[in-house]
């Protein structure tokens, strides 16, 4: 992967590692919501792998793949950040809620308390409320679920606003 001239053949090198940053965004890709793009993920990947290799030195004895992974995926990373409506901390919280909510769920064998939700996580009931709130109403709804799909299910509205009849 050397030119004549004995510098690195940076387009042979990008080549050569095109299915790597693939690799790594459908790995990613499966763990995110719809409304992340694929395409989008491997353009940011394609950026993070020429900066591994304007940053790479062979002499820190780190195989370039694996730097180079972790500055792909560290650019997704950042993207997805960059375009996250919610902090990070309210993120994990929601995560730690709804982590807890299943395991209870499983254990108990119904919906929890939250009472019990509480107790699990470490917290008074009135510190979970405080921390419900402000994790609460954090599910993003897009304009096509206000339509009815194309199969005649539900729109958005029908499923969540009561019969005022």
């Amino acid at each position: 992967m050397y030119t004549a001239k004995g510098q690195l053949d940076r387009d042979a090198l990008i080549r050569q590692h095109v299915p790597l940053v693939r690799r790594i965004a459908h790995h990613m890709i499966a763990k995110l919501p719809p409304n992340v793009e694929l395409d989008d993920l491997i353009q940011v990947g394609m950026m993070g792998l020429a900066d591994a290799l304007s940053r790479y030195e062979a002499t820190q004895g780190v195989q370039f793949e694996t730097f180079a992974t972790q500055r792909i995926r560290g650019a997704m990373l950042d993207e997805l950040r960059e375009g996250d409506w919610m902090s990070r901390s309210s993120r994990k919280s929601q995560k730690d809620i709804e982590h807890s909510l299943r395991r209870l769920e499983q254990k108990l064998g119904r919906p929890p308390l939250e009472s019990e939700i509480a107790a699990d996580m470490g917290m008074s009931l009135a510190e979970y409320q405080s921390l419900l709130g402000k994790v609460r109403g954090t599910q993003l709804v897009y304009l096509e679920d206000m339509t009815h799909g194309d199969e005649g299910d539900e729109s958005f509205l029908d499923r969540h606003v009561a019969d005022s009849s």
